[in-house]
């Protein structure tokens, strides 16, 4: 089959475009190994229709709104797209929130406002005491885009922020105490790879640090992992890594969830099994 691979902008990898850019390349080859003519493209190549003729397949890491309308076309042509547009578009912060919560996937409970709202009230009436402000309209392009807060005035402080940089939507989420945990996945295979961020010193902008050190919580692989698959199957990607938070008693909510992170602590199973996801479907 003629496979198009399309690899994330830079502005979409804050500090990870090597990491990315392995992840995609290794399933390129690896599906050029299966006998797969494969042509690897950017993003911004997507955008400027730079497009081969004759692609059944498009495996791609895209998140720019312009590309999403690229492959939705192609896609609604009869190509094949993992991950599909509206899957990608599912995990920007404010949708994947609404639809996680509306889903009754375990998540915290969560407040979404524009940055100009008045919100102290409903922080007080809902006990929002240390929490999460994040950017609403995408996933996390740079470190201020998250801001963890220990009172209403650092919400207020960090929807100011929000405000004077024209984001137009935020989410906020209550702080979850426990361990962190991060987590890599494939629907329809065998693979799942979860590890204690903090401890291995794995990070993109130093928010492991709020939970610090695992405590070593007992809880049950199998909860997270069909946790993370209810996600998967709400959002409608299958390509996808995230964290969650255990709690003293075992309990397990997601915090974060990403289309087609990097697998890097993991790259190499990880892009098998992605491979092998990929030709279940063709």
């Amino acid at each position: 089959m003629n496979v198009l691979a399309v690899s994330r902008g830079e502005n979409f990898s804050p500090n990870l475009v090597d990491n990315d850019a392995k992840i995609l390349a290794a399933v390129a080859d690896g599906l050029r190994d299966r006998g797969h003519d494969v042509t690897t493209i950017t993003e911004g190549d997507l955008i400027e229709g730079r497009i081969p003729q004759g692609v059944g397949l498009i495996v791609n890491m895209c998140r720019d709104r312009r590309s999403l309308e690229c492959l939705r076309t192609m896609e609604q042509s009869g190509v094949i797209v993992v991950n599909s547009p509206d899957g990608i578009a599912n995990c920007n912060r404010e949708t994947l929130t609404r639809m996680l919560l509306d889903a009754g996937v375990p998540h915290p409970d969560s407040l979404i406002v524009n940055p100009t709202d008045s919100v102290r009230e409903s922080l007080l009436q809902g006990d929002y005491h240390k929490c999460w402000v994040k950017r609403g309209d995408c996933q996390t392009m740079q470190k201020d885009d998250v801001v963890f807060c220990n009172n209403p005035e650092d919400v207020e402080r960090a929807l100011n922020d929000y405000s004077h940089r024209g984001i137009g939507r935020a989410v906020i989420s209550k702080h979850l105490e426990g361990d962190l945990v991060k987590f890599y996945a494939v629907e329809d295979s065998d693979f799942f790879c979860w590890f204690y961020p903090f401890d291995r010193g794995h990070s993109k902008f130093g928010y492991e640090e709020v939970n610090g050190k695992s405590k070593g919580l007992r809880f049950d692989v199998s909860d997270l992992r069909r946790v993370c698959s209810a996600a998967a199957r709400t959002l409608g990607v299958r390509i996808y890594g995230g964290d969650a938070v255990v709690a003293d008693n075992g309990t397990i909510r997601l915090i974060d969830f990403n289309d087609w992170p990097s697998f890097s602590p993991c790259r190499e199973d990880g892009a098998q099994a992605i491979i092998q996801s990929i030709e279940s479907i063709l």
